[in-house]
């Protein structure tokens, strides 16, 4: 049976992102994102493709990072959000994962631990204002660390604005970051995708890439293919049905569409229960085989309409493009006033899995 709908991942686009990242930041070791079921590619996708092109993983849960071992992933596993000092230490033992130290209670409870962790993280908030030890505090807790033998693999902090050039706060936090951290001499890790893209002074001896390796650009203004970057999902469905409509016929629930002109539409095997964004606007893309052509009406749950009157030649046969290859999902979110992230994230159970 043909697949409704279908997300098709590319393990060499994966590949190619990757290097690109070591292009970008040749003197970094790569602490692969993963996180949120890899921002939706699918944790098995991304523990066989990246184990052996990254140094280390990096999860915001203890749960996800015991999916990754349980996978097989080798490599070592950052757990961002740390852990809960009620009941997961012994699990971050048993798994040898590298919880991120970030609040006093973790850090009481890795100290006050019979077993604690071999080696830990221990971030800093240099101006997010989320997660992290004050500056003036992180020499203490490394210090704590260290008089208790534990290995400290890296000292980092996160980037809240790097996707915007033109923003004044990612340098501040690059010196506040510094100022703190670096006299400690410990390996130091602050750039997210858009610091590796867009902020090398930010690459230090670790780098956090996430939606870059999925072919996503972060900068504001820019898609993926732009920069290099090869989308690694392309989200795809058959069409249902071509119609023809005439001047003042209503398409869709509401009626929010009316035909303007003699109009021709393609009903496409995909809705808001495949995680395609019910709040598309009209005039958000869709790619054809024959051109491009806009989302008229409301997204259904199961199905939704593309105005292809100017695409008279099209086949009904094909699989359309809901973004991807040829249609970057940057340009869908930017219509739905979201960002790529929340498109890949938001994908149901319902879509079959491909690789290509």
């Amino acid at each position: 049976m043909t697949e409704r709908v279908r997300v098709e991942l590319d393990g060499s686009a994966l590949k190619h992102n990757v290097a690109e990242v070591r292009r970008r930041a040749p003197r970094s070791a790569v602490v692969a994102v993963v996180k949120s079921n890899a921002y939706g590619h699918g944790a098995p996708f991304a523990a066989t493709h990246l184990s052996t092109l990254v140094d280390a993983f990096a999860v915001a849960t203890v749960d996800e990072a015991v999916e990754l071992r349980r996978l097989g992933a080798a490599p070592p596993i950052w757990v961002l959000s740390g852990f809960d000092p009620s009941g997961d230490l012994g699990t971050v033992r048993d798994f040898d994962l590298l919880p991120v130290l970030h609040a006093p209670a973790q850090l009481r409870a890795v100290l006050e631990s019979a077993r604690p962790p071999r080696a830990v993280v221990v971030k800093m908030d240099s101006g997010m204002g989320r997660l992290g030890f004050e500056p003036a505090r992180l020499g203490d807790a490394v210090s704590s660390l260290e008089s208790r033998g534990i290995v400290i693999t890296a000292v980092m902090s996160h980037l809240a604005n790097a996707d915007d050039t033109s923003d004044p706060c990612t340098m501040k936090q690059i010196e506040c970051f510094e100022a703190a951290s670096a006299p400690l001499g410990y390996p130091l890790s602050l750039a997210n995708s858009a610091g590796v893209m867009a902020w090398p002074a930010t690459h230090y001896d670790m780098v956090r890439p996430g939606i870059m390796l999925y072919g996503v650009c972060p900068v504001d203004g820019r898609t993926g293919p732009d920069e290099g970057l090869e989308p690694v999902m392309t989200f795809t469905a058959r069409i249902l049905a071509l119609r023809e409509f005439g001047v003042g016929q209503p398409i869709g629930y509401g009626g929010t569409f009316v035909c303007e002109r003699p109009t021709r539409t393609a009903v496409v095997a995909c809705g808001y229960g495949d995680g395609y964004p019910r709040h598309a606007p009209g005039g958000t893309p869709v790619r054809f085989a024959e051109g491009v052509a806009p989302l008229i009406g409301r997204v259904s749950m199961d199905s939704l309409v593309v105005d292809v009157t100017d695409l008279p030649d099209v086949d009904p046969h094909q699989r359309v493009v809901l973004w991807g290859r040829g249609l970057p999902a940057e340009t869908v979110a930017s219509h739905c006033g979201t960002i790529a992230y929340e498109l890949f994230c938001r994908l149901s159970a319902r879509p079959v899995r491909v690789e290509v």
